[in-house]
């Protein structure tokens, strides 16, 4: 079962001549709105006043795993967003895992869709990929670019599912740490010599 922080969750893509990000909230400047948040997750997801830029300017999201199992995965917080126009788009995402703990990983997920009308719900999956996040004591980065092809015209729920999630190899006890700065641009907007963010 999800729930949602927001309903604001659906962000449609405004064109490639600004870099605008897509996703809702993706800095966690004060809360996890805009998010879907499992309600099964355990520990739940919370926001905290530690950020990739400065501790006093915004937060992040904390996620953890406590799960009894070895090797498991978890995905606590999820967006989706709707495509109005096709071509590359570039998926970044910051994260950190504190020193002395355990073994694990944070995992940024993507699915990609053209006929997805119930998200987080997943059905009509044209691809999906995603990488771990494995720095220990400092900001991670983790850097994608997809191709969304898209029919003419373009379907009206095709969309983008972000997926953030904490992945621990022993079982029992925790393994938790933070994403920050999370966003989607339509990839044009690289091409033209705009900065990744």
């Amino acid at each position: 079962m999800r729930v949602f922080v927001s309903c604001a969750i659906l962000l449609a893509f405004a064109g490639t001549a600004t870099a605008q990000n897509l996703l809702v909230n993706g800095e966690f400047d004060s809360d996890l709105s805009g998010w879907l948040i499992d309600a099964a997750a355990s520990p739940a997801p919370v926001w905290e006043g530690f950020d990739v830029d400065d501790p006093a300017r915004s937060g992040a999201v904390r996620v953890g795993n406590a799960s009894p199992e070895a090797m498991n995965r978890l995905y606590p917080l999820e967006q989706c967003i709707a495509l109005t126009a096709p071509g590359p788009y570039r998926i970044v995402a910051r994260g950190y895992i504190p020193p002395g703990q355990g073994a694990g990983k944070l995992v940024v997920s993507y699915w990609l869709s053209l006929d997805n009308p119930d998200c987080p719900q997943w059905q009509g999956s044209q691809s999906g990929g995603g990488n771990y996040i494995t720095t220990i004591g400092g900001w991670g980065r983790y850097e994608q670019s997809i191709t969304a092809t898209m029919p003419s015209p373009i379907p009206p729920n095709a969309r983008i599912k972000i997926s953030l999630g904490v992945e621990k190899d022993a079982a029992g006890g925790e393994f938790f740490g933070y994403f920050d700065a999370i966003s989607v641009f339509g990839d044009a907007v690289f091409a033209d010599g705009f900065d990744t963010p």
